[in-house]
């Protein structure tokens, strides 16, 4: 058995094998890498901290014992590594002050729009509505509703449409992080 120790970002093929675990689960409720990356980020940006028993089940689209199957414990220890990980990455960005790159899926013809991640912010907040909406009067005489969220992660946009995101587009790969995709992404995450 594997402790969680190693605290480097997830390869592509750590992503790959993350990614199709979380379609494996049953029920297809469970997150895709893109909403989940969004989910992260709202949970560790928030004003208050979410427990993993609260969050892997809406996560996962039900409880582990119901929605996961594994082959053995050496799996389930795996594919939650490579999830904490995940989260530690994110976490580890934000506390240097550093802006966070979000993971973005491309989408049909080639699109890499980030509703998937958007989605997933938005299902963060609403774990801790309450403490969100306090930021949310907290900030509106200044910023107004449709900028909250722009506010509150430091993404830059073209327009806020419903709460959902329209981002301007970034010219980047299906989803490597290279130091040079980085370059040309358009948005970032600062806490």
């Amino acid at each position: 058995m594997r402790a969680f120790t190693e605290n480097a970002p997830l390869t592509d093929a750590e992503f790959d094998r993350l990614g199709q675990f979380l379609k494996s689960c049953k029920g297809g409720e469970a997150m895709n890498l893109e909403e989940l990356d969004g989910f992260f980020s709202a949970l560790i940006a928030g004003p208050e901290v979410v427990m993993p028993s609260e969050y892997l089940p809406e996560a996962l689209g039900g409880e582990m014992s119901e929605t996961c199957e594994f082959d053995r414990l050496d799996e389930a220890n795996e594919i939650l590594g490579l999830m904490m990980r995940h989260w530690n990455t994110i976490a580890a960005t934000l506390s240097k002050g550093e802006p966070y790159v979000p993971f973005l899926l491309e989408g049909e013809a080639g699109a890499v729009n980030g509703n998937d991640w958007a989605r997933g912010f938005m299902r963060g907040m609403g774990l801790r509505h309450e403490g969100w909406a306090s930021l949310r009067m907290k900030w509106r005489p200044q910023f107004g509703t449709a900028r909250l969220l722009n506010r509150a992660t430091g993404w830059r946009r073209k327009r806020c449409d419903f709460g959902i995101l329209k981002w301007a587009k970034p010219t980047c790969q299906k989803h490597k992080r290279t130091p040079e995709s980085k370059t040309h992404r358009c948005v970032g995450l600062l806490q």
